[in-house]
């Protein structure tokens, strides 16, 4: 009967212990810290957003025991938060207009909150979190503008030959200068993508293992709707402006960015023919979007906007007509 609590309860543990091995400071840490709403996102989608808002809980007293307040905090904003949200998104449903009496044990028969929508909570969360972090605690940290000096200096000291290229001394404080005007754009793409990819992978675990609450995602039906391109368009003028708009304009469009190039990669897989070499072109595919090609990313970008224009998909996927008059179309594959 409290399954949920149980759940939710060893949820918290598992997602707070991932979080505090950021702390050791090794590749591997940092693996297992992207990894760490991960437990909290399978028990919301499994057991309901209650179990994943107890998991945060306990997540958040068990990292302020170990970590202190400051951690317990950054706990709950960076790692327990968002998936508390999304799960209590995700599950909502209503019964479809024929059918009004639809059972909710019939998920299947069920309108479910849509993919698209969730992404754009993601990009919104994304940019409020970056901004909070940006304008209330980076100034509360004098020590980190120090820290990021004796960072750059010491993989400078290591390359002699780049630190000569880039002015000598004068290469640290201006690479310290960069970091710090790009990272809302770094701290929201991170966000984006942490929550993204643990939202996708506990999808596909709790479809396996057969607990699924609603259907699963169906990545071909992704869709924004069109007034995301207009915020996107007037955050990209905001960008120009000073001050804490800047920083939430930088951070709005990095999240959107993303938005619209996971959606341009969809597009991608829905246009290309099921042919043999299908998955050898996917794969130098993928090594000359995140690999070689730097300019590959706003490239996917237009493409998901394309298509959030003129429906791309619809009419690379749309049935042949019927062969005779009246009767139903054909879909291969069915």
């Amino acid at each position: 009967m409290y399954s949920y609590l149980l759940t939710g309860i060893a949820a918290g543990v598992a997602s707070s212990l991932l979080y505090l091995s950021g702390s050791i400071g090794t590749s591997l840490s940092i693996f297992l810290y992207f990894l760490a709403p991960l437990p909290l996102f399978i028990t919301g989608l499994g057991w309901g957003a209650v179990s994943a808002a107890v998991g945060a809980a306990i997540g958040v007293v068990i990292a302020s025991a170990i970590a202190g307040l400051t951690g317990g905090l950054v706990y709950f904003a960076s790692v327990g938060f968002i998936p508390v949200v999304l799960c209590y998104y995700a599950l909502m449903s209503r019964a479809r207009d024929d059918d009004e009496q639809t059972s909710p044990q019939n998920s299947a028969a069920r309108d479910w909150y849509p993919l698209g929508q969730l992404i754009l909570w993601v990009a919104g969360f994304s940019t409020l979190l970056t901004v909070i972090f940006i304008v209330f605690v980076l100034p509360s940290t004098p020590e980190l503008k120090s820290s990021m000096e004796v960072l750059f200096g010491a993989l400078l000291d290591q390359n002699i030959e780049l630190k000569s290229r880039l002015g000598g001394e004068k290469a640290v404080p201006q690479m310290v200068a960069m970091f710090i005007a790009l990272l809302p754009v770094t701290l929201a793409s991170y966000t984006f993508v942490m929550a993204t990819s643990n939202l996708w992978l506990a999808s596909k675990i709790i479809a396996a293992s057969g607990r699924e609450i609603r259907p699963p995602f169906e990545m071909s039906a992704l869709q924004y709707p069109r007034l995301a391109l207009l915020v996107l368009v007037g955050l990209l003028v905001a960008t120009f402006l000073p001050g804490v708009i800047h920083t939430i304009a930088l951070a709005g469009t990095a999240s959107l960015s993303l938005a619209f190039m996971f959606l341009g990669l969809l597009v991608v897989h829905a246009t290309v023919p099921n042919v043999p070499i299908r998955p050898l072109f996917f794969a130098m595919f993928y090594i000359a979007v995140f690999i070689v090609f730097k300019y590959a990313y706003a490239a996917l970008a237009l493409i998901g906007i394309a298509e959030t224009i003129f429906g791309i998909r619809q009419r690379f996927t749309t049935p042949p007509p019927p062969t005779t008059p009246g009767a139903p179309p054909t879909i291969s594959g069915r």
